[in-house]
C-alpha cells in the first residue's frame, strides 16, 4: 500500500481528477448538511437558555412572595417590586398587573390566569416570551418557567 501512495507521489501530476474533486464536494456537503441544522439548534437552545435565566429573578422573587404571604387573592405584580431590587420600573399605580418593565421583559398578569406572561421589550431581540406560574397548573408548579416558541 505504501509503494502505491510513494509511486504516484513521485509521478508528476497536474492537478486532481474529476472523481477526486467530485468525491470532496459531496464529502463537504454532507458535513454542511449535518452541520448547519445543529448550529441552529444550538442557537435556539441558547435562546431558551438565556430567556430562563433571566426570568429567574422573577421565578425566585414569586416564590419568596408566597412563602411569606400565603394570601393568592392579594397578589399583583406591585407586590414583586419588593423581592427585585432596583432592576425594574416602577409600574402605572392605575394598572397595578400591566406595565411591570423587567430590562428585557413586559410582565403582565391580568388576576384571572395562573401566570405571569414575560414577553421581550423588542421584536428583534431573539429572546423567548415565557410564562411564569403564579399556583399550580398541570405539569408547572409555583415558580415554574415555561418557554414559549412564539409570542401568544
Amino acid at each position: 500500500m505504501l509503494n502505491f501512495i510513494w509511486r504516484r507521489l513521485q509521478r508528476e501530476e497536474q492537478g486532481f481528477t474529476l472523481v477526486e474533486l467530485l468525491v470532496v464536494i459531496v464529502i463537504l456537503g454532507v458535513l454542511a448538511g449535518i452541520g448547519i441544522p445543529t448550529y441552529r439548534g444550538f442557537i435556539q437552545r441558547s435562546y431558551e437558555a438565556a430567556t430562563l435565566a433571566e426570568l429567574q429573578a422573577i421565578s425566585m422573587a414569586v416564590k419568596f412572595y408566597f412563602v411569606e404571604n400565603d394570601n393568592e387573592s392579594a397578589f399583583n405584580l406591585n407586590s414583586l417590586i419588593r423581592y427585585l431590587g432596583s432592576d425594574l420600573s416602577i409600574p402605572d399605580p392605575d394598572e397595578p398587573n400591566r406595565g411591570l418593565f423587567l430590562s428585557k421583559y413586559n410582565l403582565a398578569w391580568d388576576g384571572t390566569r395562573a401566570y405571569i406572561t414575560a414577553d421581550p421589550t423588542t421584536e428583534t431581540d431573539n429572546r423567548k416570551p415565557a410564562n411564569i406560574y403564579l399556583r399550580s397548573s398541570g405539569t408547572y408548579s409555583r415558580g415554574d418557567i415555561q418557554v414559549l416558541d412564539q409570542r401568544p
